[in-house]
């Protein structure tokens, strides 16, 4: 990949990953960066932090009219589609109006790659496809996918969506990424208003209030009877994604890839580290 003549199209631009994707491709000296979000889950502040004379489109990606002119405008030669609702609980409420904007949106980037001729695709996916694997010691990618909130469906018919386009179009190379727990705040929450709210951002939320934490369960089947999660931080994921650029534009690449740390800590476990690095301990109750 050129970083200075090829251009790649980063959707969701404004969200918590690929806000600070952008920052750290801006760092690396990449010129050529076209940014799309309508600001559905972040606020337009965020651009000022990450803008760095990229070009920017406001459109939904449900739009086919709008997502055509960003491709006609332009010489896109890599696709890194984060846009998506991603809250699993809200999804629930919500079901067709997640199904059909997340599976939408990647159908008419695929569509308009294979109309265009955009051969490198990089689609970010999640672990809730994997639904509840009862525990398992270890989730591969071979774990069946069995989703169990609309949210982690719409990302596996996203999924199979791509992996059939590659098999019609021999040229349409992918790599799709199952995140993991997303935690840090290299960019600041303030900035991005619907941001479900992950175990690290509650924590110190009841810190800063000084009020007791629930813990939703204590009968799992764990070493201490809290569920378990593995957590993966924003820089260290992005830098995944940073990599994956190179690594997809090498040669054909088409692969499905968990991104996480391959281990997991229970949400006691976090609690209690928290409560040994900090002076101000943090109260719970099961």
């Amino acid at each position: 990949m050129n970083r200075n003549k090829d251009e790649i199209l980063i959707t969701g631009a404004t969200g918590l990953i690929a806000s600070n994707l952008v920052k750290k491709l801006a760092k690396l000296k990449y010129k050529k960066i076209l940014l799309l979000d309508n600001f559905s889950s972040s606020r337009k502040e965020v651009l000022k932090k990450i803008k760095n004379n990229y070009k920017f489109y406001k459109i939904n990606l449900t739009n086919k009219k709008k997502v055509e002119k960003v491709f006609k405008e332009n010489n896109i030669k890599l696709i890194i589609h984060l846009a998506a609702f991603a809250d699993a609980a809200k999804s629930f409420n919500m079901k067709k109006t997640f199904i059909f904007n997340n599976v939408n949106s990647t159908q008419n980037l695929i569509f308009f790659a294979n109309k265009y001729k955009v051969y490198n695709f990089i689609f970010s996916s999640t672990a809730a496809v994997y639904g509840n694997p009862k525990f398992k010691k270890k989730i591969n990618e071979k774990t069946k996918c069995s989703p169990i909130n609309p949210y982690g469906y719409s990302k596996m018919v996203s999924e199979k969506d791509i992996v059939n386009n590659s098999q019609l179009n021999k040229k349409f190379n992918f790599l799709i990424f199952r995140f993991f727990n997303v935690v840090g705040k290299i960019m600041s929450n303030k900035y991005h208003k619907n941001k479900s709210k992950n175990l690290f951002d509650v924590i110190l939320n009841k810190i800063k209030k000084k009020t007791t934490l629930k813990i939703y369960g204590n009968d799992f089947k764990t070493i201490d009877g809290t569920a378990i999660r593995d957590f993966i931080h924003v820089d260290d994921l992005c830098n995944a994604l940073i990599h994956s650029i190179n690594f997809l534009d090498k040669k054909k690449r088409n692969m499905i890839l968990n991104l996480g740390y391959g281990k997991g800590y229970t949400v006691l476990n976090i609690i209690k580290t928290f409560n040994q690095l900090l002076k101000n301990k943090i109260k719970f109750v099961f």
